[in-house]
């Protein structure tokens, strides 16, 4: 399940940035396919009250 969009500012990115190092600091992880070829869904487990979402 997806439910957000990322909008980036491509004049506030470094000349190059590393993108897929950030979402994966930041505690995401990027969706595969069966084949296990990523598909460019990132997505991370959310928990409040100690139930995951």
């Amino acid at each position: 399940m997806t439910d957000a969009d990322v909008a980036l500012d491509p004049s506030k990115l470094a000349s190059d940035p590393d993108l897929a190092a950030t979402m994966r600091a930041a505690g995401f992880y990027q969706e595969a396919t069966k084949d296990g070829n990523p598909v460019g869904i990132w997505s991370s487990v959310l928990e409040i009250a100690g139930v995951p979402l």
